[in-house]
Order: C-alpha cells, then structure tokens, then sequence
C-alpha cells in the first residue's frame, strides 16, 4: 500500500508520544495495523503491545492482517499469541480493568456492560416510576401543565438528554450535589441578573443611533406607531 507523508510518519516514528489526528474514513485502522506490524518485524512481541480500537470491526479486522502479515514472516511464537494479545476495543480494555481490580473499586467482578437497548428501556422505567411519585406533588402537576401539552413525553427527554451530557463529567454526582448551592445562590442569582441588565443597556444604545436616524427622515405619526 502506498502511504502519504503523514501516514508514514505515524508507522515508523518512535520514542516519544505521538497524537495523529484525522477524520472518519482515512485510514487510521490501516495505518495503526501497518505499525503494529513493522514492530512486531523488528522483534517486538504483540504480548508486550496494547492496541486499542472504537469497534469490533477494526479490532477484528487488525487481527486478521497482523495474523496473515506474521504467516508471511514466519513468526510463529507470535501467531500464537494473537488471540489472547490486547487487540481490542477501548469499552472491553476498559472493562478487563475493572473485572481485574474490582475489589479495589468495590463492584463485582462478574461486572458486565449492559446492552443498550436494555439501558434505554431502564431509563424510561426509572424515569416513569419517579414522575408518578412527583404527580403528588401540586407544584409538579403545575409545572407540566405550563409546560407540556396532551404528555410529559417532551420533559422526559430533556431530562435524559440532559443526563447523557451530565455522564461526560467526572464528577457528576459531585456536580449535581453541589449544583443548587453553587448556581442558585442569593449572589449567582444577582451576578446574572446585572449581566442581564448590563445586556439590556446595550441593546438599547445599539438602537438609539438607527432610532434616531429614524425619527430624521420620518413624520412623527409614523414615529408614534413605532413607540
């Protein structure tokens, strides 16, 4: 396979740390296999290499071609050692970490990752089950009143729209714990509402200029619809 400059670079350079950043579709799995290879050629082990990938696709098809590469070079001790190598995707390294020091992170160690679709279903039932202790409440009734219409189908998904963003934190039980005392404080409060003033004002002087070239060209009947 013909390589561009930048796709050499990340095969063979070594020593440092490197980041290679490049968009869907050009080739990283590729070059990723290819560098694997020629480090296994020049006497590394695969035992010793950690390979992660985003899919079982790519790990899949990584193995396959380092598989058929070592077949070609007659390294059979490494042939050996394809299928228990790190060759993997980044969810199932991730969760052999976990199963591994689970006692540390007081979780099981038959600790799996649930399927999504069961995830989904899950979510919808926590979610209903907390709505239909929240109907008791007269506040909350009013509150979906203002807010939905026929259903509270559209306030459900915001919710687990906005629980989804909450997971990208490392701190989200943290976060939200702390989140009425930080953001609903007596002066969080004021702090936004003299940037809304502040807002405000200059709006208003964005105005004043147009306005008055307005009031310049127009009969003051027209001016007095306009106020």
């Amino acid at each position: 396979m013909a390589w561009t400059k930048e796709q050499e670079e990340a095969i063979t350079r070594t020593g440092t740390n490197i980041i290679v950043s490049a968009g869907a579709g050009s080739g990283k799995t590729a070059v990723l296999t290819e560098r694997t290879i020629r480090k296994l050629l020049n006497g590394e082990s695969i035992n010793k290499l950690l390979i992660l990938t985003f899919t079982n696709a790519a790990a899949g098809e990584m193995k396959e071609r380092i598989r058929r590469e070592l077949k070609k070079s007659g390294l059979v001790d490494e042939l050996d050692n394809i299928d228990s190598a790190y060759i993997t995707t980044f969810d199932s390294f991730a969760l052999s970490v976990v199963k591994k020091y689970h006692y540390l992170l007081n979780v099981p160690k038959n600790i799996s990752i649930m399927d999504s679709s069961i995830e989904i279903v899950k979510t919808d039932e926590i979610i209903n089950d907390i709505f239909l202790d929240m109907y008791s409440r007269d506040d909350f009734k009013k509150f979906i009143g203002d807010f939905c219409y026929k259903s509270d189908d559209n306030v459900k998904e915001v919710i687990k729209e906005l629980n989804k963003k909450l997971d990208l934190l490392p701190n989200k039980i943290e976060y939200l714990s702390n989140y009425t005392d930080k953001f609903f404080s007596l002066d969080n409060i004021n702090k936004y509402v003299d940037e809304y003033l502040e807002l405000i004002k200059k709006k208003v002087s964005q105005i004043n200029t147009p306005y008055e070239n307005l009031v310049s060209l127009t009969d003051n009947k027209y001016i007095e619809k306009f106020n």
